[in-house]
């Protein structure tokens, strides 16, 4: 009984398809005759490179990657070889050397000259940034010893471009909204001021009405005084 080993010829035209699907400038380099990512222990790779950083040392990592499955390992791989060569530059010789064979799973990229320039970045922890790099090693291994096992080219010349989403925009419906709230809201403040206007205008009236009701008040009490004033100094004159 013969037994087979290895991915099914469909799985391989899928990933050729895959390969030759992605709209964007074939490159001479990044192709692959043989696997270069070693078999190794990646998470104990990472998990000592960890025990030399601080947890909360900052690295910059994409958040606007367009999902591409047959690339997206490798775009990572780049950004992470990216960020590595970064952390050599101002790392002491101990954490150099760790540093070092984690690179050198990653050194491959270059020759693929990929162009990032479209990808935006926020800042994480080192945790973070190390968590998925044996993930995402492990799986474009496997992606390339697919074609490796029917003796093809491991061919990512189309990966040479990194596809980013597009900013997102507001729909126009919300622009609608928000250019109708703007004048509502403007009314809203005139009718507010003229309503203040209006309670002024009557405060000042009812004042000045009072002050008159006053006056004329005051006028025939001042005259009664003095008729008895006057009656008081009669009665004195004659007694």
């Amino acid at each position: 009984m013969n037994w087979h080993h290895g991915i099914p010829n469909s799985c391989l035209v899928f990933l050729l398809l895959l390969s030759f699907s992605t709209s964007s400038e074939p490159s001479k380099g990044c192709i692959f005759g043989s696997v270069p990512i070693d078999t190794s222990d990646f998470p104990s790779i990472v998990k000592n490179l960890k025990k030399l950083l601080l947890l909360d040392y900052p690295v910059p990592v994409p958040v606007n990657l367009k999902q591409d499955e047959f690339c997206k390992e490798l775009w990572h791989v780049h950004l992470i070889h990216r960020n590595l060569n970064r952390m050599i530059n101002v790392s002491g010789s101990e954490l150099e050397k760790s540093i070092r064979k984690l690179m050198i799973h990653t050194t491959f990229v270059e020759m693929c000259d990929i162009n990032d320039s479209c990808v935006k970045f926020i800042t994480t922890n080192i945790s973070e940034f190390l968590e998925p790099i044996p993930s995402y090693l492990s799986d474009l291994r496997k992606k390339m010893e697919e074609f490796e096992a029917h003796d093809v080219p491991a061919n990512f010349s189309n990966c040479t471009v990194i596809h980013c989403q597009p900013e997102l925009s507001p729909p126009p419906a919300l622009q609608v909204t928000a250019s109708k709230q703007t004048p509502d809201r403007n009314s809203q403040h005139d009718t507010r001021g003229k309503s203040y206007w209006v309670l002024l205008v009557i405060a000042v009236l009812m004042l000045v009405v009072f002050v008159i009701w006053m006056l004329l008040h005051k006028r025939p009490w001042q005259r009664s005084q003095r008729y008895e004033e006057r009656e008081l100094e009669l009665v004195e004159l004659q007694t």
